[in-house]
């Protein structure tokens, strides 16, 4: 397929994007000048108030040893407070803090489940402290661990400062990791290059501290991120240490990694202007040591393709290819024989764990682009009770197959739209002028239940500024507000065809519940049960299974007839096969719809 030398230069070329983060990037990054991190002679004075924060859900198993290790550290008694957020736990948390009688330790709740970022954002409003230190409720700190973070704050170029970080029963594979991301963690602090902490234990200056979006993932490095993006310097400090006990299983571990590869996907869009050159060595580091290496999984498959397609043809692509799939059958047996400890051979575990680590790679990079997966964070699935008192998640393959067709879908229909989309907008422009397109706020929910405004597009229908004097109201049938043309573009749903560039964005779908306004939600959620639970785990959509059925809502008592439909099409995503079939017979008869006009108003 390729000449050969083509094909060794293609071969370099994957080699050396695999290799990058492992092997180019230290070596570079030793040759880097580096920078001055000596700050004034320690002095007991510094003594700054500090506030421990530790969010938890479902941490039952191990509260109490984590409060009575935080407890232990040698700090003055007078400049410390400890704050435990139960994040609507289940469990016996929320009792085993109460037991606590020291005046330090104080318990806030969440009513509901908001998620570790939001947890983090309402302690550190909560928080007294000029340093807070935020540490897991898994994690085991030296006792002087806060003597060692607080001093590193006398330079107050200082942002954040963490503690050297140890699993203590790893498998040597994973021993062996932390060992060499350790040494490079050093290398990058030298340098001022360090970006991102580990989420066991890191200290931060509290009027420094971002608020982070409700369904960020991996805070521990974004907030670090953050802070060395506005010039802060982040300190690494090996003479304390977090020590952690994972979960044996392996099924953990894999979700785990799927879960920081999805949120680094995250980071990487939502921070994308720090790849900019002209940051320098925050570039340099966010690039290659950061993006490089997240995108190894694409870089693997490729090399393993490319080998694979060109061993008939090049000795050196079956040399390739052969040590390849060898590679992936070793790691794959030991997969199946569990083998991540410390019994059976080095490279049977070193390959095992490779090839998880790479699997959850893909499957984080695609939840990412799918935008679905679940930013709340939990406790191994093996010690997590049953939540029953919200709608239960549908299976991440449902959802990914449903964001596919979102993104498939809008993408052939705004294509095959754009001739009726110019039409239509010819045609009002000829009968009431602009805007062409009408921007309204409208409510969809996030994986944690949580609302969030987003701006929806559709086709003008009303006179322009139709509800300057009456504020938000539903339009009734033979609504004055609505143009004659708007009445056949509502008829038809043609309106709604704007609404594809929702879809594509992610913030509809094309088949769900109704979106609404604020204004409506708040109200709605009062006199109707179960209301958000139509939307509690989905996205608004263009269509739905109430809206071919139903006309548009006129009063609360059509939206209450509307909810037995929508929570009937929530019920189907739970089978993918239950899933599919509504799902486009949705599809069809909204086309239906749109080319007879039944079942629209």
């Amino acid at each position: 397929m390729f000449s050969s030398e083509l094909f060794i230069v293609a071969v370099v070329g994957f080699v050396f994007l695999i290799a990058a983060p492992y092997v180019l990037y230290p070596i570079v990054l030793y040759f880097i000048p580096g920078i001055s991190n000596r700050s004034k002679k320690k002095t007991d004075a510094f003594q700054p108030f500090v506030s421990v924060l530790i969010p938890a859900h479902n941490e039952a198993r191990g509260i109490k040893t984590k409060i009575e290790n935080t407890l232990e550290l040698t700090y003055p008694h007078d400049k410390l407070e400890i704050i435990v957020c139960s994040d609507h736990s289940t469990d016996d948390t929320d009792k085993l803090v109460k037991q606590f009688k020291d005046r330090r330790i104080k318990l806030l709740r969440n009513e509901r489940r908001l998620g570790k970022a939001s947890t983090i954002n309402k302690m550190v409003k909560e928080a007294r402290g000029e340093l807070v230190l935020l540490t897991d409720a898994t994690s085991k700190l030296s006792p002087q661990a806060i003597e060692v973070l607080k001093n590193a704050f006398e330079d107050p170029q200082v942002g954040v400062a963490t503690l050297r970080y140890r699993i203590r029963t790893a498998s040597q594979a994973e021993s062996d990791y932390w060992s060499f991301d350790t040494l490079v963690r050093k290398l990058e602090m030298k340098k001022n290059m360090l970006l991102g902490v580990h989420g066991a234990a890191f200290m931060v200056r509290k009027q420094l501290t971002p608020s982070l979006p409700p369904d960020t993932i991996n805070d521990d490095f974004v907030i670090p991120l953050i802070l060395r993006a506005q010039g802060h310097k982040i300190l690494y400090l090996d003479s304390a240490e977090a020590v952690e006990d994972p979960t044996d299983s392996w099924r953990t571990i894999y979700r785990r990694l799927v879960r920081i590869t999805q949120g680094n996907f995250q980071m990487y869009w939502r921070h994308r202007n720090l790849l900019n050159p002209k940051h320098g060595r925050v570039a340099l580091a966010f690039g290659t040591r950061k993006l490089l290496k997240s995108l190894g999984p694409v870089w693997v498959l490729s090399l393993l393709l490319l080998a694979s397609f060109n061993a008939s043809e090049h000795t050196f692509g079956l040399i390739v290819a052969v040590s390849s799939w060898l590679a992936i059958l070793t790691g794959l047996t030991g997969i199946l024989l569990r083998n991540f400890g410390r019994s059976g051979p080095l490279p049977v575990r070193i390959l095992a764990y490779g090839l998880m680590a790479q699997t959850a790679g893909v499957a984080g990079m695609i939840r990412a682009l799918l935008s679905n997966g679940n930013p709340l964070w939990k406790r191994a699935p093996e010690n997590e009770p049953l939540e029953l008192d919200q709608p239960a998640m549908p299976p991440w393959h449902v959802l990914a197959i449903k964001r596919g067709l979102d993104i498939v879908g809008s993408t052939i229909g705004l294509v095959l739209a754009s001739p009726i989309m110019l039409a239509v907008s010819l045609a009002i422009w000829k009968e009431t002028g602009r805007p062409l397109v009408f921007r309204q706020q409208r409510v969809r929910y996030n994986a944690l239940g949580q609302p969030i405004n987003f701006t929806m597009y559709k086709f003008r229908t009303m006179v322009v500024d139709a509800e300057k004097g009456s504020g938000p109201v539903w339009a009734s049938k033979e609504d004055p507000r609505i143009t004659p043309l708007g009445n056949f573009l509502r008829k038809c749903r043609l309106d709604e065809i704007p609404q594809l560039a929702n879809v594509f964005m992610g913030d509809m779908s094309l088949v769900g519940p109704r979106p609404e306004r604020s204004h409506f939600v708040n109200m709605l959620e009062e006199q109707i049960p179960l209301y958000n639970d139509r939307v509690y785990r989905l996205k608004p959509g263009i269509t739905g299974w109430a809206q071919i059925n139903l006309d548009y809502d006129t009063s609360v008592e059509s939206v209450r007839d509307k909810l037995f439909y929508d929570l009937t099409y929530a019920a189907h995503l739970y089978r993918l096969s239950s899933y599919l079939r509504i799902e486009f017979k949705i599809l069809f008869s909204t086309v239906k719809v749109m080319i007879t006009g039944k079942g629209a108003r």
